[in-house]
């Protein structure tokens, strides 16, 4: 997911900030306009740690669908071990069309 911020809007407001900073009886006006930056400056933030845990938990989510996988092979090449048999038990009760399956199935 990309995010456009309007950072070349912001400076320009900055800019202006600055000016008015220089002018007599502008201090409300310059005031509103910081509210205003700060405010856009804070969405900037928000969606920078959406998107920073939204990376965090895709990478974590890989890493777990790898280590599954590798561990299913295995699985798969130990038909005695008792975690390719719950597998294989839990496999035929969902194909069975058993909507819940608890260890008293």
């Amino acid at each position: 997911m990309k995010n456009n911020y309007d950072i070349p809007g912001l400076r320009v407001r900055l800019q202006s900030i600055a000016f008015l900073m220089t002018q007599d009886g502008k201090n409300k006006e310059a005031h509103d306009e910081i509210v205003k930056v700060i405010s856009g400056l804070s969405k900037i933030e928000l969606s920078d740690s959406q998107l920073a845990g939204e990376e965090i938990f895709g990478e974590i989510e890989a890493a777990e669908v790898k280590k599954v996988s590798r561990k299913l092979k295995l699985w798969a090449k130990r038909p005695s071990q008792i975690n390719s048999q719950i597998l294989t038990a839990y496999l035929t009760l969902k194909r069975a069309g058993v909507k819940r399956v608890t260890e008293k199935n």
